[in-house]
């Protein structure tokens, strides 16, 4: 049973992310993995590796507008109308800001693990914002599962409740869905993935959103496209 509105923002703000089963529709799924599949094809496993598997759809330019961004970007229009939809918009408005007007488009990336990769495909455990301290602006990750997720390919694993900063231990969270899922995860919750060991690729999509401009040193990072630009 799908969960409301005010449960999923309880959850989130309580564990510090939250699973959405079936988030994707079939066609929005199939837009993203031949995007994804864009960005990897002619590189072999080691251009993916050294990249640590991370595939910038754009290069970085501070703060834009969606028309900047999208001719940088590239790309498909189902994506762009997917990236810059309802969908998106009201579920960063829902689990990160009271006001839709102070919402930007952060990072875009598609985190994708070749086969076989190893432990050099795995992250350690790290906060998405551990990197920029000194910015006031809270965001959100929303990690969408383009395969099938296991503890096999190199899923997600979750510290609940890290970004309380309690020192209460709870039972990390192994993240095993299937594709099409998204999990929303607050910037100050400890994560992790695996090694990916199966025979496929294993791809996901990351779109981030911020409650305003992230700053370092004063400017804006990333991209910073508002969303009702």
């Amino acid at each position: 049973m799908a969960l409301s509105s005010e449960a999923l923002r309880a959850r989130f703000e309580a564990d510090g992310f939250v699973v959405i089963e079936g988030w994707l529709s079939l066609v929005e799924l199939n837009a993203l993995r031949c995007e994804a599949d864009e960005c990897t094809s002619g590189g072999d496993t080691a251009a993916a590796l050294s990249r640590g598997c991370i595939f910038e759809t754009a290069q970085p330019a501070g703060a834009c507008s969606r028309r900047d961004f999208l001719a940088r970007r590239g790309g498909s229009p189902a994506v762009h109308s997917l990236l810059f939809g309802a969908k998106l918009r009201e579920l960063a408005h829902l689990l990160l800001s009271p006001s839709s007007a102070t919402l930007c488009l952060f990072n875009e990336q598609f985190i994708c693990k070749p086969a076989h990769s190893g432990s050099a495909a795995a992250f350690a455990w790290h906060r998405d914002s551990q990197w920029c301290e000194e910015s006031q602006a809270r965001y959100i990750s929303i990690w969408v599962a383009l395969d099938d997720m296991s503890e096999e390919n190199g899923t997600l694993c979750i510290k609940p409740g890290s970004h309380l900063g309690s020192d209460e231990s709870r039972e990390p969270y192994i993240v095993t869905v299937d594709a099409g899922a998204a999990v929303v995860l607050c910037d100050a919750v400890l994560h992790a993935s695996g090694r990916n060991l199966s025979d496929a690729p294993r791809r996901a999509w990351m779109p981030q959103f911020s409650d305003g401009a992230v700053l370092e040193a004063g400017r804006a990072q990333m991209h910073a496209v508002p969303l009702n630009s």
